[in-house]
């Protein structure tokens, strides 16, 4: 048996209800064990409110406007199932340790528009005289500007 302490950033707020002032046992939610989450009333104090989270005692102690957070936790060792996992944690044990290079498929065609570039050039071949450009696709393709 062994008992695990250190210092943490305070967990008090996870314990909030929905109120806004009133006692200790108004605003958090209450219990006498580490057995379930809540504030153990009889035995905080004015400055100091110890509580538990998971099985953890916290105690935070107020000094001159600071807070400081100290956790504790009581390990039964290797033999408590509770405190100790030994199985691995894998996604998918069937693809474990495979690796493969990446697939490159070379067989994927792109079709675009015919050459988006070239189109007014393209278009040009099927116009033969200035009449025709001037009544090319309803006479909105080309952008004709008298200079006479």
């Amino acid at each position: 048996m062994a008992i695990v302490t250190g210092v943490s950033s305070s967990r008090l707020t996870e314990l909030r209800k929905y109120t806004i002032s009133g006692t200790l046992s108004e605003i958090y939610f209450t219990s006498t064990s580490s057995d379930s989450d809540g504030v153990n009333i009889s035995l905080s104090t004015g400055n100091t409110i110890i509580y538990y989270i998971g099985g953890i005692t916290y105690t935070d102690q107020t000094i001159d406007a600071i807070t400081t957070t100290t956790f504790s936790f009581e390990s039964l060792g290797y033999d408590d199932s509770n405190n100790f996992v030994d199985l691995p944690i894998i996604k998918d044990e069937n693809k474990e340790n495979i690796i493969d290079k990446p697939e490159v498929e070379n067989d994927v065609f792109i079709i675009r528009q015919s050459i988006p570039v070239f189109e007014n050039q393209y278009r040009f071949s099927n116009i033969r005289n200035l009449g025709e450009l001037q009544f090319y696709a309803g006479g909105g393709f080309f952008n004709i500007i008298s200079n006479t």
